[in-house]
């Protein structure tokens, strides 16, 4: 099993190559358009902020969309519902909003922009290879 600076080193370098190859991007704009150094970090600053304001805006619909969420509907699924209801109401967490993936892994995540608009996604997998027990602590995790 992988330990905590293992993963913290893991996710550093990742961090690192993806800053790397940003930086080699930026540099080939500013090689072929001849541009200075003042107006190159203009541009990639404006452009890091209007990616990442791209990635904020749409994200959640992309994961949506490529995952195929189901949302549930109330009363579909009661356990599921009054068990996610449970645990973010001890949590202090809004309810987010319930989801099955049509995906015989078993997996389970969330994503929104926040905690008012976020989104459980189970994975019919782990609803069906799980016990209610096991899934309770998915939730927790989740």
């Amino acid at each position: 099993m992988a330990r905590l600076s293992d993963l913290k080193l893991a996710m550093g370098t990742s961090i690192l190559i993806a800053a790397f190859i940003f930086g080699i991007f930026i540099f080939a704009i500013l090689f072929f358009l001849q541009l200075d150094l003042v107006t190159g970090l203009i541009f990639g600053l404006g452009a890091t902020a209007l990616f990442i304001l791209f990635q904020y805006l749409v994200g959640p619909a992309i994961v949506a969309a490529t995952s195929r969420l189901h949302y549930l509907k109330p009363g579909e699924n009661l356990w599921l519902e009054s068990t996610v209801k449970e645990l973010a109401d001890k949590s202090g967490l809004p309810m987010p909003r319930v989801a099955t993936v049509p995906n015989s892994t078993p997996n389970a995540f969330t994503f929104g922009r926040s905690a008012k608009g976020v989104t459980l996604a189970f994975h019919d997998g782990l609803l069906n290879n799980l016990n209610e027990d096991e899934v309770r602590g998915v939730i927790a995790h989740e």
